[in-house]
């Protein structure tokens, strides 16, 4: 009927909206997950340094990447999240990942299925350090919705 609204749940929280004018549906918008972009970069890491933000809706981590100036390594890279920063899950396919690269930095590896609750806290814990490493940046990108 002309003047009827429709929305279609393509799924992973996309949705398109439609109006029916004349003799066809008409598309009027597209909602798609929103990216947020995170980035720490410590100066000086050492052994047990965490950095942590707080996400406030469900929510999945798609990229973590790593870059160091310095040193030989940053070793046993974990990325978590919870509810407390007491404990959480992680989203890294294995806590034993190193940042080696000085250029183009070094992708972790994700977890089958890195969900962060909504109400959660994420964080990076550092292992170790091998040498004098005088900054990491780990930058990455959350996208809303669990998979």
């Amino acid at each position: 009927q002309d003047g009827q609204n429709a929305i279609l749940d393509v799924g992973q929280l996309k949705y398109i909206a439609f109006k029916y004018s004349g003799s066809a549906w008409i598309e009027l918008w597209r909602s798609f997950p929103f990216a947020r972009p995170i980035s720490f970069t410590p100066l000086a890491p050492a052994a047990a340094d965490e950095m942590a933000l707080y996400i406030d809706q469900a929510s999945h981590l798609v990229l973590l990447k790593g870059v160091r100036v310095g040193g030989t390594s940053v070793d046993n890279v974990d990325c978590k999240a919870g509810t407390s920063r007491a404990s959480g899950t992680s989203l890294l396919a294995n806590a034993t990942q190193d940042i080696t690269s000085t250029t183009t930095g070094d992708v972790l590896s994700l977890a089958t299925t890195p969900n962060i609750p909504a109400g959660s806290y994420v964080w990076i814990n550092i292992g170790g350090v091998t040498g004098t490493v005088t900054s990491v940046t780990f930058a990455g990108v959350i996208i809303d919705g669990n998979l």
